[in-house]
């Protein structure tokens, strides 16, 4: 009998490997592209709806490659009678087209949730084929929804949902973080194809997996700390975070684990530090990686978490320029971030620094200037995008406010290849020509490394087709990993 329930992370463009469901960034790759976050939100919602008896199918055609018409077979093999996809900003144009299509497919009841309908839900009610959003952080927002749904309850006593009433949208109570975050089963990881999914940070075979959420930092352009944590940094205790660990070693095998924490480094230090003890006292024989903040790091901390197994970290440095770190509430130094990176690579942790074009302040002098500090900096890979003001954050709103932004398109708010931003004296082509320029001259500077080949099929696209072409077929080899 088929399932009522599917959890799907549906088709955007072809043309490109797209990102979607699981990315603090969403956007388009290269079809060479091997990055494919997990999608935790989904695999924890399903958690939840399994643990209450409900049957759940989940298709991810985004991480399992699958062309629009497989993914449409696929969906129509289970005939949902509810359906939850998550949306973003540059997708939503194709999110909506999905929402249209699976109506007219076999009319299910079409659940959106994500960052975008969480910052405009009444918009997305607005659309006639849309019929729950769920705001914010929503794996217990998906279970209640459904579960009302499917028992004939009323779905306004649901928090943290908007849905239509009488032709007119509805938005419930706000509902809290949750404080707990042990409190969640582990993400259902046996309805995903688990090779699908990879951040080219550590090995494969890879599963990724959490520790905590949010941070406690409060950069204007951070999509999930804004819109989805309220700005809260919440950890889970060494012990749960070791037990999953375990369960991950012994059940799937993988020669490594990343942790897609928001920033794992700005968990309570005691914290990390018990974690490195527990994997000392219990080796589990895999390498692991995380994100950081330079300015929560020191020699302690890194010396542990290396002994334990940790084997490279991604620093989201950004800038060179201390007046954009400053307007970007980056809370931090360039003499931080060299400091950082010296002490990861002593100790022997390899480095990704990622750097975006673009914040405010941003000029053509500081565009050199953050070129030359990499070349200074060097860091084992290094990436580079162009600067999104999201809806939802505060950068978006410093953006509207000055009149930076050049198209409501919301298919241009992708950082990868585009730029929605005019400012200073920069034109959208000119932090385009940036991104450019930083790879021509870091590939001859020796930063990427094993990404040599990668760097130089760009240089030749960029020469031969142009930036635009180049950044679609080749960014993630180059890059290596997302922010």
């Amino acid at each position: 009998m088929p399932s009522q329930v599917l959890i799907c992370n549906p088709p955007w463009d072809q043309r490109y490997h797209s990102i979607r469901a699981g990315s603090r960034w969403p956007h388009t790759q290269g079809l060479e592209s091997q990055y494919a976050p997990f999608p935790f939100f989904q695999a924890y919602a399903t958690a939840l709806l399994k643990r209450s008896g409900v049957t759940v199918q989940v298709i991810d055609a985004l991480a399992d490659r699958l062309t629009t018409e497989e993914f449409w077979s696929k969906y129509d093999l289970v005939g949902p009678s509810i359906v939850l996809t998550e949306t973003s900003t540059p997708s939503y144009h194709a999110d909506l087209q999905f929402a249209k299509q699976a109506k007219a497919s076999n009319r299910p009841i079409v659940i959106l949730a994500g960052t975008h309908v969480s910052t405009y839900p009444e918009a997305a009610l607005s659309d006639p084929n849309v019929d729950v959003v769920l705001r914010g952080e929503y794996e217990y927002s998906a279970l209640e929804t459904i579960t009302s749904i499917l028992d004939g309850k009323d779905l306004t006593q649901v928090e943290g949902i908007g849905l239509k009433k009488n032709g007119k949208a509805i938005l419930t109570e706000k509902r809290p973080l949750l404080k707990d975050l042990d409190a969640l089963p582990w993400p259902d990881r046996d309805l995903y194809n688990l090779d699908s999914y990879y951040d080219p940070l550590v090995p494969r075979p890879q599963v990724q997996m959490l520790a905590s959420r949010g941070c406690p930092f409060r950069c204007i352009f951070c999509l999930w700390n804004q819109v989805l944590y309220e700005e809260r940094l919440r950890s889970r205790a060494p012990e749960s975070v070791l037990d999953e660990m375990s369960y991950i070693v012994h059940r799937y095998r993988p020669r490594s684990i990343y942790f897609d924490d928001d920033c794992f480094t700005s968990m309570e230090k005691n914290k990390i530090l018990r974690l490195c003890a527990l994997l000392n006292d219990h080796p589990l024989g895999v390498e692991w990686g995380c994100m950081g903040h330079v300015s929560t790091v020191d020699r302690e901390m890194l010396r542990a978490m290396s002994k334990a197994g940790c084997r490279a970290i991604k620093f989201g440095i950004e800038t060179a320029n201390q007046g954009i770190l400053q307007a970007a509430s980056k809370g931090m130094t360039p003499l931080i971030a060299k400091k950082a990176v010296k002490m990861a690579n002593e100790v022997g942790i390899r480095t990704h620094a990622t750097f975006v074009f673009g914040l405010p302040g941003e000029t053509k002098k500081t565009i050199l200037q953050t070129i030359r500090f990499v070349k200074e900096l060097r860091p084992d890979t290094a990436q580079f995008s162009i600067a999104v003001p999201f809806p939802g954050t505060s950068f978006f709103e410093m953006a509207r406010a000055n009149d930076w932004l050049i198209t409501s398109d919301w298919r241009a708010y992708d950082g990868s290849r585009f730029s929605a931003i005019r400012m200073n004296d920069l034109e959208p082509r000119d932090l385009e020509r940036a991104v450019e320029k930083a790879y021509r001259e870091l590939c001859g500077h020796g930063i990427f490394g094993r990404s040599f080949d990668a760097a130089a099929e760009f240089l030749h696209l960029c020469q031969t087709k142009g930036l635009r072409y180049a950044l679609g077929r080749v960014n993630a080899k180059i890059c290596h990993v997302e922010r």
